[in-house]
């Protein structure tokens, strides 16, 4: 039965498939016939058509132009004219011309370089006028650099220039590698390694033995060998920095700490996510007493112990941390409180207590113990009040900052996003005051963007073109909606030295004239580029340059209203 029953089904698919061939060469048949019968009905009607028309006059004979209606010979060039006749040659070209600008004019405006145009500016690299000899010359290396055999000697800042487009463009791998290695450097920086392999990073010590500073950006396939054979080699290192090395195991961090840290100074190392952690700090500390520089960032196993590993390196004079996880404020006060003293440098990025009231504590203990920071980074905090900043810089002993970034301080409520009126939260207009009060006389760099309740007042008091501030050469204020062209005004006028101003989000900055020597980013309109190059000089500057030059002084002069 199973056997009759499965033949009965094997004879059914092989009918509905029979049936299913010939009604396909039906339809193919049907469709075939429709074709040739429409493309006969339309040859008929074409034929038809074409004994209507006249046949095009051969080349040789005589006619008329359709336009100017002079006598010319048709040639098999001859143009048609708007009306059916034809052309004389003048006439065709004419009508060229015109057909090629109307096509022109439809064609989208693409502006040329714009891609290279942006990274540049990315790379901040981005100038007016010609470019230098040495400018040019090093972009021809990088662009055919597989035929360089070596580069010969050359200073280090121009090698490290050389090195910095190479990774730019892509071009640092194994074999490139080699022409930046001299047996003589005592400092290698490779810039964009992600090409490199793990062998070539050997290299480096074999070729230079003497080396006491190596950076390595991206270097994902930095491993464990590698350390062996840096600790084996690297007799003489005394920086190192290390951006992704995520290949080198904890233990590993431990032995290089344990056999270099007596002469290790520098350790930068950001975007670790598999291994260095507390255990990894605390081996650093205890085995590296001589620690000067500490950069750590984006280290995803860091918790709050390496806080207090931290606070116990005496000779810290550059710290940088940005932690992922959440460190207790008093965590932070130990730490301030214990090398804050000694302490040039002091960047603290993202650090919240989500566990304990926002409160300025943090903000006293630095007031109270730091007083050598050139350079003062706290961002991305909504815990600290302007009261807690205004605290800080008055009567700071401190001597003036050179670099102050205080970006992101400000209240994180989105309902109300202009911030309480009592009590502000960030740096607001009182605290500004006070930081260009304190370090306005020696300031080089600010960034305050994103401090937003900072108001028009505040800006328009310390930027009103009397106060002056020679040293201020960049300043960042995106993202303050209140600044407009009043402000950015004042600013070209207290700040001589000024370069760069980034107002990226200041939708009432408009229509400014810029002085010449002076570089406006981000307040254009909706099709131009974002930065405005300075190229206007006013009748008085002429007078003022006169001036300076009378007295054999130099430098920019920038505009002075009245």
């Amino acid at each position: 039965m199973a056997a009759e029953r499965s033949k009965k089904k094997r004879k059914r698919d092989q009918d509905e498939a029979i049936a299913k061939i010939k009604k396909g060469k039906e339809a193919k048949k049907k469709a075939a016939k429709k074709k040739k019968k429409g493309s006969d009905d339309d040859s008929d009607f074409g034929d038809v058509m074409d004994m209507g028309k006249k046949a095009p006059p051969m080349p040789g004979q005589l006619k008329n132009c359709d336009v100017c209606d002079k006598r010319f010979t048709v040639t098999p060039y001859s143009k048609a004219g708007p009306d059916g006749g034809l052309l004389c040659t003048p006439c065709g070209k004419e009508l060229a011309k015109d057909t090629k600008a109307q096509e022109k004019a439809k064609k989208p405006v693409v502006r040329k370089g714009r891609r290279k145009l942006e990274s540049n500016r990315l790379d901040g690299m981005l100038q007016r006028g010609p470019k230098t000899l040495q400018q040019l010359c090093i972009e021809m290396l990088a662009k055919h650099s597989e035929d360089i055999d070596e580069l010969g000697e050359m200073p280090e800042g121009i090698m490290n220039r050389i090195s910095e487009i190479f990774s730019k463009k892509r071009a640092m791998n194994s074999t490139t590698m080699k022409l930046f290695l001299q047996p003589d450097m005592h400092s290698v920086t490779i810039h964009e390694a992600a090409y490199l392999e793990t062998e070539d990073y050997d290299q480096i010590f074999a070729v230079c033995p003497t080396v006491k500073k190596l950076s390595l950006r991206n270097c994902c396939q930095f491993k464990d060998s590698n350390v062996d054979y840096m600790i084996e080699k690297g007799k003489h290192l005394e920086e190192i920095q290390l951006l992704g090395a995520n290949l080198v195991a904890n233990d590993k961090w431990i032995e290089l700490f344990i056999a270099r840290g007596q002469d290790l100074k520098a350790l930068k190392v950001e975007w670790l996510d598999a291994a260095f952690d507390d255990q990894a700090i605390e081996a650093l500390s205890t085995f590296c007493p001589n620690l000067e520089r500490l950069k750590i960032e984006r280290c995803k196993k860091l918790g709050e112990d390496s806080i207090d590993a931290i606070a116990r390196m005496e000779h810290l004079q550059h710290l940088t941390l940005r932690f992922y996880s959440e460190i207790p404020h008093q965590k932070l006060i130990n730490l301030i409180t214990s090398v804050g003293a000694n302490l040039r440098t002091l960047c603290l990025e993202h650090f919240l207590d989500a566990s304990n009231e926002p409160n300025d504590a943090v903000l006293e203990t630095i007031h109270n113990t730091c007083t050598k920071l050139r350079k003062f980074r706290f961002t991305e905090n909504n815990e600290c009040s302007d009261a807690g900043y205004v605290n800080l810089f008055s009567n700071w002993s401190n001597p003036p900052l050179y670099y102050a970034d205080i970006n992101s301080t400000r209240d994180m409520d989105n309902t109300n996003p202009d911030g309480p009126d009592d009590e502000p939260i960030g740096l607001a207009s009182n605290g500004f005051r006070e930081l260009m009060a304190h370090s306005g006389s020696r300031l080089e760099f600010l960034d305050i963007s994103s401090c937003r309740h900072i108001s028009h007042e505040a800006f328009a008091e310390v930027f009103d073109g009397n106060k002056q501030y020679p040293h201020l050469a960049e300043i960042n204020l995106s993202f303050c909606p209140v600044v407009d062209t009043q402000i950015i005004a004042g600013i070209f006028r207290s700040c001589p030295s000024i370069k760069k101003v980034v107002t990226f989000g200041c939708f009432q900055v408009e229509d400014v004239v810029v002085p010449r020597g002076i570089v406006l980013i981000g307040a254009p309109k909706a099709q131009d580029q974002i930065e405005q190059f300075g190229e206007v000089v006013l009748e008085f500057q002429k007078d003022i340059e006169g001036q300076r030059e009378m007295r054999g002084l130099g430098g920019r002069v920038v505009p002075v209203m009245g």
